[in-house]
């Protein structure tokens, strides 16, 4: 059995921020002023650099997971759960019925979902690094008629534990909620 991934983050969000001028008045290089905080001391713009929140699915049937392939960048081609970013006027269970929708064209209900857990991530996409609260739930299919991939997926494939490629795993916090998923007896 694997260990349990941990995460570690070295740099504060903030001082990964590409901003050389302030987004408020213009004046050159505004100061971190905080681990998440930027602050213009021209004219008191301030921006909080704070976690977006994503909700993703470990998708179970007959003691396989399903991994979808990254269709784009970042770590296109490489495996991930499915699942995405959480819009402002929705909750994380309704977020992860919708890009299940989006991504798996299955339909879902939120009381399907058990919650697994959350941890922090860092997505780098364009010039901007965003930190994400990533949470996990898991759904249990008891058939996977209507799957297919589509939006940002390439490929579903399904793995069982003991052949599932981990070097293929696109970003850290997927190892961390699957490891955490077969530790709990998947």
């Amino acid at each position: 059995m694997r260990a349990i991934t941990q995460i570690h983050v070295s740099q504060t969000p903030a001082s990964m921020l590409p901003f050389r001028f302030c987004p408020g008045c213009g004046a050159a290089d505004p100061e971190l002023t905080g681990a998440h905080q930027v602050r213009c001391s021209t004219c008191g713009f301030q921006y909080f650099h704070n976690a977006a929140a994503a909700a993703t699915a470990i998708i179970e049937h007959q003691g396989r997971v399903l991994l979808v392939r990254r269709a784009r960048d970042p770590a296109k081609g490489l495996l991930d759960l499915p699942g995405g970013f959480v819009g402002h006027d929705e909750s994380l269970d309704t977020a992860l019925v919708r890009e299940l929708r989006e991504e798996l064209s299955i339909k879902v209900h939120p009381d399907d979902l058990t919650y697994l857990g959350s941890h922090h991530n860092r997505y780098p996409y364009d010039a901007v690094t965003y930190f994400l609260c990533d949470s996990y739930f898991v759904l249990r299919l008891s058939t996977t008629d209507g799957l297919r991939a589509d939006d940002d997926v390439s490929a579903i494939e399904w793995w069982d534990q003991a052949t599932l490629p981990w070097e293929e795993i696109s970003f850290p916090t997927i190892t961390w909620a699957l490891d955490r998923f077969f530790a709990a007896g998947g």
